[in-house]
């Protein structure tokens, strides 16, 4: 097997919410989202499928974007229902198509200006756009975020935050110049999650995938490193309104 990204490798030892805020973050998006009463929702990179299965248990038609492989197929063999393989770059579908949009821990990857513009031409008009997101603090700076961007893709095989020094009221700048408007706002008292794997989890689990038990270890081990000093990141969880 080749190598797994960290989130990979926490996904096949069952992991599950695996962004700033865990479940009860999600359960404050799919709230707010409900409100909307949407019956058509795209989410970018659903990851192992936990809010996807959220989702849809609500009823809502739900198109998930999943470029892992290894993510995608838990997905899959989880929920029974296909999943988009390609980067959201690449996804296609007809203008004003979905009634809401969700992403947990994606959009720091993603270049903002472009992809908050085909979210809004996706997006109905009306239509809410949930996301949670660990951000920059002013405590960073330019250089700073682009060295722990690629030291942690090159650890982790995905970055732990945007090469861009990009701090929440850029955030909503790039959200407003798109043209959404801010419903609702939430700042986390925690910028990161907590991965709930028990011992025994890890054990059973392990048995099964000790490819995946190995890399987590080891990734756990750099896990413990200061990449940054403290103070430079915060997590908000945020509401938009397609105009």
């Amino acid at each position: 097997m080749a190598r797994l990204e960290f989130i990979e490798s926490l996904a096949l030892l069952g992991a599950t919410d695996l962004h700033p805020g865990g479940r009860d973050a999600t359960n404050f998006l799919l709230g707010e989202l409900e409100k909307g009463t949407p019956r058509r929702v795209l989410e970018i990179g659903a990851g192992s499928g936990a809010t996807t299965e959220r989702m849809i248990r609500r009823g809502w038609q739900v198109t998930p974007i999943e470029p892992s492989t290894v993510l995608r197929n838990v997905l899959e063999k989880r929920l029974r229902v296909p999943a988009y393989a390609g980067e959201f770059e690449r996804f296609e579908e007809a203008d004003g198509s979905f009634d809401a949009a969700i992403g947990e821990s994606i959009f720091y990857c993603l270049d903002h200006a472009s992809a908050f513009a085909k979210l809004r031409r996706l997006l109905r008009p009306g239509a809410l756009l949930a996301l949670v997101d660990m951000v920059w603090t002013d405590k960073g700076n330019a250089d700073l975020a682009a060295s722990i961007h690629d030291r942690t893709a090159r650890t982790f095989g995905i970055p732990a935050a945007s090469r861009e020094w990009l701090t929440w009221p850029r955030w909503r700048q790039n959200l407003e110049n798109a043209g959404f408007a801010l419903v609702v706002e939430r700042r986390l008292s925690s910028v990161s999650f907590q991965p709930p794997l028990g011992r025994s989890v890890k054990l059973v689990r392990g048995l099964r995938h000790p490819v995946a038990l190995l890399h987590y270890l080891n990734y756990r081990r750099f896990h413990r490193m200061t990449f940054a000093p403290a103070g430079c990141f915060e997590s908000w969880m945020a509401v938009w309104k397609r105009v």
